[in-house]
């Protein structure tokens, strides 16, 4: 063969697979030990836990409104201070009556009763319907949320269990379509290029009224004899018109001396779409990481839930006599806490890398094969087994360094709003 002979590769090529090996298979196998973990501590959770605590009342004793032996037949929580103090009671009141009082079992004085107002049962509370008063009693009670890292997974789990449909209808369906519907416009020829240009003449239209519109409002104010605006205030409005109407022009200035670089970044884009187009399933590969993290999120969510109910009122006595309770957890709840969010940041990245290396082998299998016609799902499939079999503990060892790196930001982000 001659030496400036170009080397072809046979048809039916398909890449140096025949010598693929498993690569970091101790680290697969540390992620199935984080999965048996977080299973056993989510099952000893829902033995000794019960969601249901996380959103009924607490009364000044630390009784659970409908759940504690004595306030079975209570299961509402009526506030009689603004501080989040209340009593269970039987029904809300339908009335308000300033002559009728709502009280604890023994009150020593007015300080421990409440006037009867109207109210309405919601998450097992006597919402109040005075608007006015609603708001200084729910402020003063979401005052009380912000504490420790046991309030905090308390009152997450509470906000969790409370917009679950709401994060399964957006977090997973509308996020899915609107995905979709991107990638089937991304497909239109010549789209890419409108879109990147008509941003661009946006951002420059947006930056000339701006010039337009703050010098207009300095020569407002320097004809306005009102003595509100002095010459400061007009020279200061003027020099940010000057400023935007300058980034204006230094914008166009940058995208025409640029228009090669963002032409060839939109044929990129295209060029890009092509094994996707050939390849229709890699559309539905994020439909197949989704389920897969609703797979894993519906025990974790059990599991957080429960053991955010393992935590035990405590009543902590004020200044003036009066019990208030306090939800706190021990430390090893805290540190179980912890640990699911960890599991929960890196299956979520592993994830994550799964999906870009079935990308990056399909994409590769695409750009090698001599006949493109020829590229169809099956390669994609391939790419998928081939990850899982080959590749799980690679995309373990990556995605564990940025979960390690994730939750250490976390913990120095609650450190510092402590």
């Amino acid at each position: 063969m001659a030496d400036d002979e170009k080397i072809q590769a046979p048809p039916d090529w398909k890449g140096p697979s025949e010598s693929r090996k498993l690569t970091d298979v101790f680290m697969a196998i540390v992620l199935l030990a984080c999965w048996g973990l977080m299973t056993y501590l989510g099952i000893d959770a829902m033995e000794k836990g019960d969601p249901a605590l996380l959103v009924a009342g607490t009364d000044y004793k630390g009784r659970v409104c409908g759940y504690d032996e004595s306030v079975q037949d209570k299961p509402y929580l009526y506030y009689i201070t603004a501080d989040g103090t209340g009593v269970c009671v039987a029904e809300c009141p339908d009335y308000t009556d300033p002559a009728q009082f709502i009280c604890t079992d023994e009150p020593d004085g007015p300080e421990e009763c409440n006037v009867k107002y109207q109210s309405h049962p919601a998450m097992g509370r006597c919402i109040f319907t005075d608007r006015a008063i609603f708001r200084e009693f729910m402020s003063s009670v979401s005052g009380r949320s912000k504490g420790g890292s046991g309030v905090t997974l308390h009152s997450a789990a509470k906000d969790l269990w409370t917009a679950k449909y709401y994060i399964l209808n957006f977090g997973l369906v509308v996020s899915v379509v609107m995905g979709f519907i991107y990638l089937w416009i991304l497909r239109l020829p010549g789209l890419v290029s409108v879109i990147i240009w008509s941003s661009i003449i946006f951002v420059f239209l947006a930056l000339a009224a701006l010039t337009g519109g703050l010098w207009y409002q300095g020569m407002l104010w320097a004809k306005a004899d009102d003595g509100i605006h002095d010459e400061t205030e007009v020279l200061m409005m003027k020099i940010c018109a000057g400023i935007a109407g300058v980034l204006a022009i230094v914008w166009m200035c940058l995208a025409c001396c640029m228009r090669k670089n963002i032409i060839l970044a939109g044929g990129v884009i295209t060029e890009a779409a092509r094994p996707i187009l050939l390849m229709p399933l890699l559309f539905a590969w994020p439909i197949l990481q989704l389920i897969g993290v609703a797979l894993f999120m519906w025990p974790w969510t059990y599991y957080v839930l429960y053991t955010a109910s393992m935590g035990e009122w405590v009543n902590e006595t004020d200044a003036f006599g009066m019990t208030t309770p306090q939800y706190q957890y021990d430390d090893s709840v805290q540190w179980r806490g912890w640990y699911l969010l960890f599991c929960l940041i890196w299956t979520v990245e592993w994830l994550v890398a799964i999906g870009q290396i079935v990308l990056a082998l399909s994409v590769a299998q695409w750009y090698f094969t001599k006949d493109k016609g020829s590229v169809h799902s099956g390669v994609a499939i391939r790419a998928i087994f081939q990850t899982f079999y080959y590749h799980t503990g690679t995309a373990a060892m990556g995605s564990l360094l940025l979960a390690i790196l994730t939750l250490v930001r976390i913990i120095l982000t609650q450190i510092q709003k402590k």
